[in-house]
């Protein structure tokens, strides 16, 4: 009678086997993977810059939701609650140089004087330089 529910929650990675879903490079650094979730269909990332290339206008929309991980515990974080700097100096697989993490003060601390933004922010600076 009843449709089984959807997974939820962030999807499990296989880190060095599984590929991202935008640029379909081997995901292999816990710090800097992301995952959408669409319903029951999971998407997942080498660096928080494909995440928002892929899903962004979909996250900001409430259409799915987002994870990502604090890059300093590895542990999983919701896309939207998490605080995010981007700095030259942080090398991601893709180059954003995009890390998140739990709180803005913890960003902040591993980051002085680095801006600490929001994911909406980041969605709307990093889909500007697209265009």
């Amino acid at each position: 009678l009843g449709r089984a529910p959807a997974e939820a929650g962030p999807p499990a990675i296989q880190y060095g086997r599984d590929r991202c879903d935008a640029c379909g490079m081997i995901i292999s650094d816990a710090r800097f993977a992301a995952a959408a979730r669409h319903g029951a269909r999971a998407s997942r990332y080498d660096d928080i810059g494909c995440l928002v290339q892929h899903a962004g206008h979909e996250l900001a929309r409430g259409q799915a939701q987002g994870y990502v991980h604090d890059a300093g515990t590895e542990q999983w974080l919701d896309a939207h609650g998490a605080a995010y700097v981007r700095s030259p100096a942080i090398r991601t697989p893709m180059g954003t140089g995009v890390a998140a993490y739990a709180t803005f003060d913890a960003a902040q601390a591993v980051h002085p004087g680095t801006p600490v933004v929001t994911f909406d922010t980041l969605v709307d600076v990093l889909m500007k330089e697209q265009m």
